[in-house]
């Protein structure tokens, strides 16, 4: 329930998509997928996370977000992380999960955009 894609041609940036129905699971075969992805070219990648249509959040967000976003060290060139479509609850949750787990998020932070264009510049 989660699609992942190089988003054009030049491999400056992944979307990775969440549709209703994805699971924790899902999300961290993506978040694999993504790293292997960044890893195959040397310039930076930055990942664009679009929420819009997954169907909100499992209720065991703030247990499993902070080791799921919190974990490893990311690859050199991997640049922005942006969450496309987050509303205010998400932002919140967010925000709990980084005074939790602070010094491990700092590592992978999350910027929230209300759209696409002009977020990134490859």
């Amino acid at each position: 329930m989660i699609d992942i894609y190089w988003a054009d041609e030049t491999r400056t940036r992944i979307d990775i998509k969440l549709k209703r129905g994805w699971n924790w699971n899902d999300l961290r075969q993506s978040v694999d997928t993504a790293d292997t992805m960044i890893g195959s070219v040397e310039h930076t990648v930055n990942l664009l996370i679009d929420i819009r249509d997954a169907g909100g959040l499992p209720t065991d967000f703030l247990q499993v977000a902070g080791d799921l976003l919190g974990g490893g060290d990311p690859r050199p060139n991997q640049g922005e992380t942006l969450i496309l479509g987050a509303n205010w609850m998400l932002k919140t949750a967010y925000q709990a999960v980084l005074r939790l787990y602070g010094a491990e998020m700092q590592k992978r932070p999350l910027r929230f955009i209300d759209s696409v264009k002009s977020t990134l510049v490859p």
